[in-house]
């Protein structure tokens, strides 16, 4: 199948008129998101999939994951607080993944439709904890397998290829706050957390503390 390569974005909302300097770019707030992580059996087997469509498509790879809440603009330290805040009071839940869509909107490509009440749940609590810190935008659950900017028959085709392949169901115990200024190849996770309800377990199983904050780069 004949693909074109996709551009990553010109430019985000972060990043502010083309001619700004370094000096300016850096004095902008950063945006922060809140990713849904899957278990890591599926997330290997998510991650290779993004991979295989990246380099059929000419597109970068990227982490598979499950926005919650994007647009995140409170300085870094309070939004680890609250990302902690609300990996405190969030329980694991099931997310079911299954049905290819895909839509001309670059970070929505192609992707898989998340569904699950967990989802919902999530979504509300976030905005809550989250309050004025967010921008509240319409909440459609699922996890992207390219980003780009493709031919719609491309789309179609890919779409096509991967409707019935990939139906799983995976339980969410971990959220991850991530810097999602400014192009998607350089992203940076600043810190990951354990749901309540998995924290619990692993102090009952070894009495030592939760996870501490990671700074992770994103594979590009």
């Amino acid at each position: 199948m004949a693909s074109r390569r996709a551009d990553g974005p010109r430019r985000s909302v972060s990043d502010g008129p083309a001619d700004a300097g370094p000096a300016e770019r850096h004095l902008r707030p950063a945006i922060y998101s809140i990713w849904l992580l899957v278990p890591a059996t599926t997330g290997r087997r998510l991650a290779l999939l993004i991979r295989r469509l990246a380099q059929r498509c000419g597109t970068a790879p990227f982490d598979p994951h499950i926005t919650l809440l994007g647009g995140i603009t409170l300085p870094r330290r309070r939004a680890v607080e609250r990302a902690t805040a609300l990996a405190c009071a969030l329980r694991s839940f099931r997310v079911r993944l299954e049905g290819a869509g895909q839509t001309e909107v670059f970070f929505r490509c192609l992707y898989l439709r998340a569904s699950g009440d967990g989802l919902r749940r999530a979504r509300a609590l976030a905005l809550r904890i989250f309050a004025d810190g967010a921008r509240r935008r319409r909440f459609r659950p699922h996890l992207s397998l390219v980003y780009g900017r493709l031919p719609k028959a491309v789309r179609r085709q890919l779409a096509q290829e991967i409707e019935g392949t990939v139906a799983l169901t995976s339980i969410v115990r971990r959220i991850a706050l991530v810097r999602t200024s400014g192009d998607h190849r350089s992203w940076r996770v600043i810190a990951v957390r354990w749901s309540e309800a998995k924290r619990g377990e692993a102090s009952a199983a070894s009495r030592t503390r939760p996870p501490r904050a990671r700074a992770l780069r994103l594979r590009s």
